[in-house]
């Protein structure tokens, strides 16, 4: 897999109907349907599929360094037990790659 963006996950909830989101900003690269995200819940390496991409209104200001629009990611998962997992974990404010499907 080749890595081509970095995504920094600041939030993650479920919309009825839609799936897990992830909402954050692209730290670096392009992001593009199909790519692969990959982080970490309990200790276990997790590779989906990011299915869809929307545009959040608001952006984030980190004082001195410039505004960073925040992008809403909605990610493939197996199942809905596995989308609860993912969205009581500890999986928040943190950096994650994107890869190449």
């Amino acid at each position: 897999m080749k890595e081509i963006a970095k995504y920094y996950i600041s939030d993650k909830f479920i919309i009825t109907g839609r799936g897990l989101i992830f909402a954050g900003h692209i730290l670096e690269g392009q992001i593009s349907l199909d790519n692969l995200i990959k982080f970490c819940v309990d200790n276990r390496l997790i590779v989906r599929k990011i299915i869809g991409i929307d545009e959040i209104r608001h952006s984030i200001h980190d004082i001195g360094v410039f505004d960073k629009l925040n992008i809403g990611l909605l990610i493939e998962c197996t199942n809905e037990e596995e989308m609860q997992q993912i969205r009581n974990s500890g999986l928040k404010d943190v950096e994650v790659l994107i890869f190449e499907s």
